[in-house]
């Protein structure tokens, strides 16, 4: 049975690890910041570099990926591997599969689950600058209903408009994204995210039944062409 992996969970998996405590420090010297780059390491470091942080003991490399990255099922794979070719192909295979999984057109159903679905990550949450973290779309109705004027217009004065920039690139809800850049006011904000909640619910369901193959890659921005080492 395959397993279902949404477009935001790939794109989770794919991101770059941006602080620096949490960046992947190998024995020779090199920084590796997301799979891509673990792939690129893996097909280049010498047995060396390799060995000093794969052992029967030790895999610092699945540890990395299930801790920082947390991409569970890679690193399960990784830590019953102890040489470097069979890991690089592991690695490099998964990266392929979160790309097409990043990239794939769902259908409106499944599109909808994907949107409403809540953010996970801190680093997807929209933070406003009254310190509250909004995590989906009903928390953003919620804040666009109840924050103070001075703070609704902090993320939408022009030419700036943080919410539709949100919606957009974490929830991957390009067509209200588009709508929110041509509000005026909290008040049309208001209603345009309270009809798409209505709109997405109606076609909600509870999981991905397949997957339509073909692409949605010209509105995913940040992902990576498919990798071949």
């Amino acid at each position: 049975m395959a397993i279902i992996i949404s477009p935001r969970t790939a794109r989770r998996y794919l991101r770059d690890i941006n602080e620096s405590h949490l960046q992947f420090r190998t024995w020779d010297g090199k920084t590796i910041k997301n799979l891509i780059e673990l792939a690129c390491y893996l097909k280049g470091c010498n047995e060396e570099a390799f060995r000093y942080h794969v052992s029967r003991d030790y895999n610092h490399f699945s540890n990395w990926v299930g801790n920082v990255v947390l991409d569970q099922d890679l690193a399960q794979q990784m830590s019953l591997v102890l040489d470097r070719n069979p890991m690089r192909l592991i690695v490099t295979k998964r990266v392929n599969l979160l790309v097409f999984h990043a990239t794939r057109m769902t259908s409106g159903r499944e599109k909808a689950a994907m949107i409403l679905e809540k953010a996970q990550l801190p680093e997807e949450h929209f933070v406003t600058n009254s310190g509250m973290a909004v995590r989906d779309i009903w928390e953003l109705r919620e804040f666009l209903e109840t924050a103070s004027e001075h703070t609704v217009y902090y993320h939408h004065a022009p030419p700036r408009n943080d919410f539709a920039e949100w919606v957009g690139e974490v929830l991957l809800d390009f067509e209200l994204a588009d709508r929110l850049k041509a509000a005026f006011n909290r008040e049309d904000m208001v209603q345009l995210v309270s009809e798409r909640i209505a709109q997405l619910e109606a076609f909600k369901v509870s999981a991905p039944k397949r997957y339509n193959l073909q692409e949605y890659a010209a509105h995913v921005r940040g992902v990576p062409h498919a990798v071949r080492i």
